[in-house]
Order: C-alpha cells, then sequence, then structure tokens
C-alpha cells in the first residue's frame, strides 16, 4: 500500500509540474503569437488567406489549457482531502489520461518528422 502511495505522490508532483510549466507558457506563447503572426504562419503552415487563420493556430492551446485548468483542480481537491476515496480515485483517471496523452502526443509529434 505504501507503494502505491509514493507512486501516486510521484505522479501527482510530475503533472503538477509540467502543468504549472504550462500556465506560464501557455500566455508567453500566445504574447509571442501577436508579437510576430508572420512567422507563426510560416512555422506552422498555416494558410492566412482563411478569415480565422490565427484561430487555427490558437486552438493548439486549448485542449492543453482546459486539461491544466481540470488537473491542477483535482491536484487541489486532492492536497485538500487526503482522505477521500472518491477524489482519489478522480486523481489517478486524471493522471492515466494526463499521462497517456502526453505519450500520444510525443509520438504524434516523432511521426510528424518523418515523411
Amino acid at each position: 500500500m505504501e507503494d502505491k502511495i509514493r507512486i501516486e505522490t510521484v505522479l501527482t508532483g510530475l503533472a503538477t509540474a509540467w502543468m504549472l510549466l504550462f500556465v506560464f507558457l501557455i500566455p508567453a506563447d500566445i504574447i509571442d503569437f501577436y508579437r510576430d503572426k508572420e512567422t507563426y504562419a510560416k512555422v506552422y503552415g498555416l494558410n492566412t488567406d482563411h478569415t480565422n487563420w490565427e484561430l487555427e493556430y490558437l486552438s493548439r492551446w486549448i485542449y492543453v489549457g482546459i486539461l491544466t485548468v481540470v488537473g491542477l483542480t483535482v491536484v487541489t481537491l486532492r492536497l485538500a482531502r487526503r482522505d477521500s476515496g472518491t477524489i482519489k480515485k478522480i486523481n489517478w483517471a486524471f493522471l492515466f489520461i494526463y499521462f497517456g496523452s502526453m505519450i500520444i502526443g510525443f509520438y504524434n509529434w516523432m511521426k510528424a518528422g518523418v515523411e
């Protein structure tokens, strides 16, 4: 039982560190995008002829932003109510989803470079 608690603590700590990084990274990247839209359009291959081409780039951060807000809420609840079995299960489910999406995202990023 003690090992499960340690694993959960380590995984929660890693996820929290990544989410806090995204809390600062997302606004910084969006600000940088608005400072130099042309460079971002070239790098990401955005079609600037569309009327909502900016949303094509910004929508990339929506999923990560929602996942970050939900994750930080779950972590806060887990810290506030350590003895709650329901919140513990929710935390484990979130950790599975979070790290699963990170692995899938990393795989897709690696695969995108191979043509």
